[in-house]
């Protein structure tokens, strides 16, 4: 075991005994309330088969709640958001989707990884028929599935064996790269379970010639192209860039979906079916390109550069001196915890109120629109009172200028979200309009530059249709933020660093745990010295961002983190969640990885660990077990802890 991997589960059970059939002299089928699915997923990772969490069926119909699915035969999109790419053997991870209590059916991914070529034989669709041409099969692990069976064969090394449908004829699909299989218990939408006819303990045979002829060979008149590839890193920027041109020409989702599971067979690898489902859902519930005739084409007022020349051009009507005005784009980028929302509520108080905000000067009060979409509304209460009591501000002083939308919960995104924030901020007249987080207004893959440009888009419009500046908060992508430059700041398309007029970008102080490093980068006016600000908390349990001029503005970098004396518990933490983030592990492996991220020291590792466990909000916990000849430790994060109790 290497010292950053988790702790391995020992307990297992065969397939065999969890869904085989009584029939040809198997062991004893086990009834469908007895079926450990957490036991039976673990005992197929033992044979090397990664495994996925699926949508159960409940009551004859899918769990997902979609009328639109494969009931119980897609990934589940809330355990594995990446659908297939998240299949594993890890049997934490596998333990944490599948015993949980939640209704499941269990998913084994195909290919070279798993070593696996399933033959899926469709029997309402003439699959018995298409068999008997192929010749008969060799003996190996066979499913009964719903509607027919599933045989299991190796996959043969060295060679690309690609999902198909009805390439071996009508009622015949392959499962392989790029794919999985229903596995047994599942259940069907019919309300049977798929059972093993033949165990897969005694071995998989090799995948037939004349079946392995028909998957490898090229069609007549078709040759190799590289241009004829889509390379894994363009999939999603490809498909979006299709699945728009279809819209634009009229296409359903459902004809975007089917034509863009027809040029998945063009990728390297293909994506799974449910990242082609979010994508042709992404693009295809977009209005639909006009045609030419109801096509609306802008004014354009072309100028004369001559008379410019002996005008003067309206001032600028600056919400900061300096920074940014009325109608601008605005975006505030920071890494995670980093108080981004706190950052701007302390921004829209200071505008509110026309006082200067961290140095940087309000001409004078404003009207401002904060659209916040995370936060329960009693705590976001809490914030604006506490931040408030600290700033010293009244009733008075903000007077009717700072209005607040609590957004969580109202599905607003996309047009109609930004439609629906539009009319709701017309009555105010506000100078500046505030969205946090980006995220959750947007619609799509934020790092497909199309979908990018959409939400980019709606905002032009919002600016133009209020007058008022628009200023969004966005995260920064995972890594250390002090690394990058600040024009490639932000999480996802790099549109969002090429769009605003103004950004700051928030990054952790090189030494200070409470300090924050801030940088401006703007497009219409001169460029600004970095500061830095610390978090101040006041006796009377108000809180506010204050300037720190005794702090050189240092960010936190790679480098610099890696030191004893610059890297900080609260940056140990964050390492120390994404390390736990998948399960528990073993305290001195815990220990040795958080060693090797960190570069911390034993003693300084040890520290660390004493102090997030004492910490209030108690963000790790440990779990020990004594006996004869066994002292275990565990640490993880606590709803881990408290699963593992259980378990144990």
């Amino acid at each position: 075991m290497t010292s950053c991997e988790q702790i391995s589960t020992s307990t297992v059970a065969s397939p065999a005994e969890m869904g085989t059939s009584s029939g040809g002299g198997g062991p004893r089928p086990v009834p469908a309330s007895n079926l450990h699915l957490c036991d039976t997923a673990i005992s197929y990772g033992d044979l090397g088969w990664r495994v996925l969490p699926l949508w159960g069926i409940i009551d004859g119909r899918c769990a997902c709640g979609r009328s639109d699915c494969k009931p119980g035969k897609h990934p589940h999109g809330r355990l594995v958001p990446h659908g297939l790419k998240n299949a594993s053997l890890d049997g934490n991870q596998i333990c944490e989707w599948f015993g949980n209590g939640e209704v499941l059916n269990l998913g084994i991914a195909t290919g070279p990884e798993s070593g696996l070529v399933v033959l899926d034989v469709d029997e309402r669709h003439g699959g018995n028929e298409s068999l008997q041409a192929l010749g008969e099969l060799p003996r190996t692990a066979t499913v009964q599935t719903g509607g027919g069976r599933h045989y299991y064969f190796k996959h043969p090394k060295g060679l690309d064996i690609r999902n198909s449908t009805g390439k071996l004829g009508e009622g015949l699909d392959i499962r392989a790269a790029g794919g999985y299989a229903v596995a047994p218990p599942s259940m069907h939408v019919s309300g049977v379970r798929y059972k093993w006819l033949i165990d897969p303990r005694g071995g998989l045979a090799e995948l037939p010639r004349a079946i392995l002829d028909r998957l490898t060979e090229r069609p007549k008149g078709v040759t190799a192209s590289v241009g004829d590839v889509i390379p894994v890193g363009q999939r999603d920027s490809t498909f979006a860039s299709m699945a728009g041109s279809m819209r634009r020409r009229g296409m359903t989702e459902a004809g975007i979906l089917a034509a863009l599971r027809i040029e998945n067979g063009r990728c390297e690898e293909p994506l799974p079916d449910v990242d082609l489902q979010r994508i042709a859902r992404s693009i295809g519930t977009r209005p639909a390109g006009p045609s030419e005739s109801e096509i609306v084409r802008p004014d354009i007022t072309v100028v004369d550069a001559a008379t410019w020349l002996t005008t003067e051009p309206p001032p600028p009507d600056q919400i900061f001196a300096d920074m940014f005005d009325r109608g601008d784009k605005v975006a505030i980028i920071g890494s995670s915890k980093l108080r981004k929302s706190f950052f701007l509520l302390q921004g829209a108080l200071s505008l509110a109120s026309g006082r200067d905000f961290l140095g940087w000067s309000v001409p004078k009060p404003r009207r401002v629109f904060v659209v916040q979409l995370e936060i329960q509304q009693h705590h976001f209460h809490r914030r604006v009172q506490r931040m408030a009591a600290a700033l010293e501000l009244t009733p008075e002083n903000l007077q009717d200028r700072l209005q607040i939308v609590n957004g969580r919960g109202l599905a607003l995104a996309g047009a109609a979200g930004i439609e629906a924030v539009k009319q709701a901020v017309l009555p105010s007249s506000p100078d500046l309009i505030c969205i946090d987080p980006l995220y959750k207004i947007s619609t799509g893959a934020e790092n497909t530059a199309e979908d990018a440009k959409v939400v980019l888009g709606l905002f032009d419009r919002l600016a133009e249709q209020t007058g008022a500046a628009v200023l969004y908060v966005h995260h920064d992508s995972k890594g250390f933020s002090g690394d990058r430059d600040i024009r490639d700041r932000g999480s996802g398309s790099g549109v969002l660093g090429r769009d605003y007029d103004a950004c700051f970008t928030l990054t952790p102080h090189a030494s200070e745990d409470d300090a924050v490093v801030v940088e401006t980068l703007l497009r219409n006016y001169r460029p600004q010295e970095a500061s830095t600000i610390g978090w101040v908390n006041d006796l009377n349990g108000g809180y506010c961002f204050g300037p720190r001029p005794d702090l050189a503005p240092t960010k936190r970098t790679s480098s610099n983190a890696r030191t004893r004396d610059a890297i900080t518990f609260d940056a140990c933490l964050e390492v120390a969640e994404e390390v736990l983030s998948n399960a528990p592990m073993e305290m001195k492996d815990f220990k040795a990885c958080l060693r090797e991220k960190t570069g911390l020291s034993r003693d300084r590792t040890n520290e660390f660990v004493r102090w997030a466990l004492q910490r209030p909000e108690a963000p790790l916990d440990v779990h020990g077990r004594r006996g004869r000849g066994q002292n275990d430790k565990w640490i993880g994060l606590p709803h881990q802890i408290d699963r593992l109790k259980e378990a144990l």
